[in-house]
């Protein structure tokens, strides 16, 4: 099998020496071509290479350098885990024969390396300043070039000693991982009664069957991360060519962008869902292949585009938890504030309360507190915090307190209204409704009851109409009193409702 190899940008000055010696970008470029052969070997046996990978990966995680800190990412990764499935390596640690003898480490005899490709991107130089002193510069270089380094897998190491494994996550902590990685998607997310699970671009929706018509949830979460992926190629997000002709060579390199992404963006979330799902028939194998055999760096740009579509994803993801936890510890402090009500937002609700009972609407109560916010307009917080706290509790407290002040009237008799009268110093209607028209509270009876009442058990022919316009005096009265409790202790108020 032949395979077109197209050299990778490298140093004009490299490109120029003789073939006697290899550059490093010639080296690389080698390196490249081998692997890809490999990976067409592969398709071809009928093996899904990104799904052995992933199985590759164990217990102990992804491949890392343990003396930098490093995770290896893009092509690199793809080698040292091509390289785990040869070797069937199960240690992820990598590192350089420098690295490995700083450490007091020894290479075993015959180990063999891999190969890691290290683009260079800027350069330092050394410019004369305004002052003419020498000064040293990093520069972008126009021209960016390669290089390369090898590292040995620790199993090939004497001295490194054992690695700690690293806890799986259990099944349904993974499932829970993709479900709220797919609640971060930026594109709506369609169920329908339709065959087909896709990503439409024009519309910037994914289409799923009915979640119950995949063999299990691990499949209906592979193929909505794998739609997902498609999905940050749209012109707002990563802006890849989505608008491919099913069979083209296009839509072959936007399926391959797509599935490596889908891997990497599992591989970095330590999640692995089933193979059920994967896209790994013979019609794709030979798409990917034939893609390959055309031109194969379009391995690397898809490497490069999935490591894009993971990071991509990711930063969503992460973004999401945040405004998650913070939705929750907003709730948590709404919460502790409702129940710890400053002084005057107790008063308001009370009066707010008993408003809504005196006439048996809700609204009522909502209109006095509307108007508690224009006489105090930089309350904002607490105005919110008591109408959340009054609508919370009237629904409940208003049907009962209703059928008390009903039986609280008809077990009022005149007998008592006389002991009230007499208690409260008068001792007819008149000076009753000259007591009230001054402002006293009637905190046990409803204005208009208690004149009545006392007409009949004090003055049994007192004008019925001269009530009605004593009442609408005294409710007058009623609400300055009302107003003017806002402002007062808790222990100061005439109000016998109890929050």
């Amino acid at each position: 099998m032949r395979i077109k190899v197209l050299f990778l940008v490298g140093r004009e000055t490299d490109m120029a020496k003789s073939n006697a010696k290899k550059t490093a970008s010639q080296i690389v470029s080698d390196s490249r071509k081998k692997l890809v052969e490999t990976l067409i070997q592969k398709m071809q046996d009928g093996v899904h290479p990104v799904r052995e990978m992933w199985n590759s990966v164990g217990m102990y995680g992804l491949p890392h350098n343990p003396i930098s800190g490093a995770r290896y990412q893009g092509v690199n990764l793809l080698r040292l885990l091509m390289a785990s499935v040869e070797q069937k390596y199960e240690d992820p640690r990598w590192m350089t024969l420098k690295q490995a003898n700083n450490q007091g480490y020894r290479i075993k005899k015959g180990a063999k390396s891999v190969l890691l490709e290290k683009w260079i991107w800027s350069k330092v130089i050394e410019e004369e300043n305004e002052n003419g002193e020498i000064e040293k510069k990093m520069i972008k270089l126009r021209n960016p070039y390669v290089n390369f380094f090898r590292v040995f897998n620790a199993e090939q190491i004497d001295g490194i000693g054992p690695i700690p494994k690293v806890i799986p996550m259990e099944k349904n902590e993974m499932l829970q991982v993709a479900e709220e990685v797919i609640a971060s998607s930026q594109c709506e997310i369609v169920e329908a009664m339709q065959p087909r699970a896709y990503y439409s671009p024009t519309e910037d929706k994914i289409m799923l069957p009915p979640r119950d018509h995949f063999k299990s949830q691990e499949a209906f979460l592979a193929v909505t991360l794998h739609e997902m992926s498609h999905s940050t190629g749209h012109p707002d997000r990563l802006n890849r060519q989505l608008n491919n002709k099913f069979g083209t060579p296009e839509y072959a390199k936007e399926e391959l962008n797509a599935e490596f992404g889908s891997a990497f963006l599992q591989m970095d979330l330590g999640i692995q869902l089933s193979d059920e799902a994967v896209n790994d028939h013979a019609a794709y194998l030979q798409s990917w292949i034939s893609v390959l055999e055309n031109d194969p760096n379009e391995l690397f740009r898809a490497v490069h585009n999935a490591s894009e579509i993971s990071d991509y994803l990711i930063e969503n993801y992460q973004e999401y938890q945040e405004e998650q936890q913070q939705n929750i510890q907003q709730k948590q402090i709404s919460q502790i504030q409702s129940e710890e009500l400053s002084n005057s937002g107790n008063a308001k609700l009370r009066v707010a309360i008993k408003r809504a009972v005196k006439v048996g609407s809700i609204e009522a109560g909502l209109k006095y507190l509307e108007k508690s916010e224009l006489r105090h307009p930089d309350d904002v917080e607490g105005h919110r915090l008591v109408k959340e706290k009054y609508l919370e509790n009237v629904k409940e407290f208003l049907p009962e307190q209703q059928e008390a002040e009903m039986q609280e009237e008809k077990d009022v008799f005149p007998e008592e209204v006389i002991a009230e009268a007499e208690m409260l110093g008068f001792s007819s209607v008149e000076e009753l409704q000259d007591k009230i028209k001054q402002g006293m509270p009637t905190k046990n009876y409803d204005t208009s009851a208690l004149i009545h009442q006392v007409s009949e058990a004090l003055d049994g022919n007192y004008k019925q109409e001269n009530l009605w316009e004593a009442d609408q005096e005294s409710l007058s009265k009623e609400a300055q009193y009302e107003q003017s409790d806002v402002g007062m202790n808790e222990s100061e108020m005439e109000l016998e409702l109890e929050i």
